[in-house]
């Protein structure tokens, strides 16, 4: 297919498309769902945003379109950067080939012919492609593909990955109901509160579930569902907390401290360091972690004392929340600190969409008394 999609040419007005030929059609959209089609190589969020949210919501949309493919013709729906980076599925009728990157694809057998409806989910440029028939049963042909490398320090150009239709061959193809929407969840399609919490006994991460914010059943029957050995250096985990973003992402933050790791056989002190110097705790660091359906997590272990020699002395770091700033559009992380066993204040970093710290050095939110 590399060498075969072309660059955008002018076509029909919003509505019924039909295609002949080798065309790739880019689409503009507004976030209040408005689209039109354009011969230019414009981008998500080229209309100005009203606020700082907008990013966010372009890291968690869909977009789908039915397909009709005529004789002598291959066409579908693309996540499209240039000729040497895209992603996406397109069929002939007889088979689907879905490709991960302009030079890696997957074929497999079309059983819905030669109409049908693709949707593509971007989450966080995370992609997943999915077929259906009638717009209610889904066929998942592809998750997890991974298209964060697609800009302009990769492949030039100064584009953005735009949303594209693909048609080539000698033959026809038509596109009907082009949908996009953002996908991040509204305050309708939520059902349930989530706590998360430790246990002394484990320092693991724990889970319940409430309907009613009040009466919470503890998920995965009562044991962690992380160990805090396999995601902390000091082999336990306390503090946790969740916050649900503004990509619809879920964030989670911890302290990396196991208060007993003497007691269960990850240390032979009570502590890492001298307790008359460093005081109490006296840990380095805190975990953060994203995931997107709960199942599957990026995880960042942030130590303050490798960041900048500045910080090679903190005491302790503990009690990390989360907040999403306005002003900046960025996530906030706010926690206590302290450096060796000097008195405690309240600090802030900004964290970018992975989790890794974007302001390395924190910043005093204020001195309690």
């Amino acid at each position: 297919m590399q060498g075969d999609i072309l660059g955008s040419r002018p076509v029909l007005p919003a509505g019924h498309i039909r295609l002949q030929g080798k065309y790739t059609i880019n689409i503009n959209f507004s976030t209040d769902c408005d689209f039109f089609y354009t011969s230019d190589p414009l981008f998500l969020g080229n209309i100005a945003p009203e606020n700082n949210n907008t990013i966010y919501i372009l890291m968690n949309y869909e977009t789908q379109v039915e397909v009709t493919v005529g004789k002598n013709n291959t066409a579908g729906l693309l996540l499209y950067y240039s000729e040497k980076a895209y992603a996406g599925l397109v069929s002939d009728g007889k088979t689907f080939t879905v490709y991960r990157h302009a030079g890696q694809k997957t074929e497999m057998p079309n059983t819905l012919g030669r109409q049908f409806t693709v949707r593509i989910k971007n989450q966080g440029n995370h992609v997943s492609i999915l077929v259906g028939k009638d717009g209610k049963e889904w066929a998942t042909l592809a998750e997890g593909i991974d298209v964060s490398g697609m800009h302009h320090n990769a492949y030039k150009g100064f584009y953005a990955l735009r949303i594209g239709l693909v048609s080539i061959g000698k033959g026809e193809a038509a596109f009907h109901r082009f949908r996009y929407k953002n996908a991040v969840p509204q305050e309708k399609d939520l059902s349930a509160y989530l706590m998360v919490f430790h246990k002394d006994e484990t320092h693991g991460l724990y889970m319940a579930l409430s309907r009613d914010g009040y009466t919470f059943t503890a998920l995965n029957d009562g044991e962690p569902v992380l160990a805090g050995d396999t995601i902390a250096y000091q082999r336990g985990i306390r503090d946790p907390y969740i916050y649900r973003g503004p990509d619809g992402a879920f964030y989670l933050a911890m302290t990396d401290l196991h208060v007993f790791a003497r007691r269960d056989g990850f240390r032979e002190t009570e502590w890492e360091r001298d307790r008359n110097m460093y005081g109490w705790g006296n840990n380095k660091g805190l975990v953060l972690m994203k995931s997107w359906d709960l199942v599957n997590w990026k995880r960042a272990n942030i130590r303050f004392d490798q960041l900048t020699a500045g910080l090679s002395e903190i005491g302790c770091a503990w009690a990390p929340e989360i907040a999403y700033d306005e002003r900046v559009g960025k996530l906030m992380i706010y926690y206590t600190m302290r450096f060796r066993d000097e008195r405690n204040k309240l600090y802030y970093v900004y964290v970018n969409d992975d989790t890794r710290t974007k302001r390395f050095r924190p910043s005093t939110a204020t001195s309690p008394r």
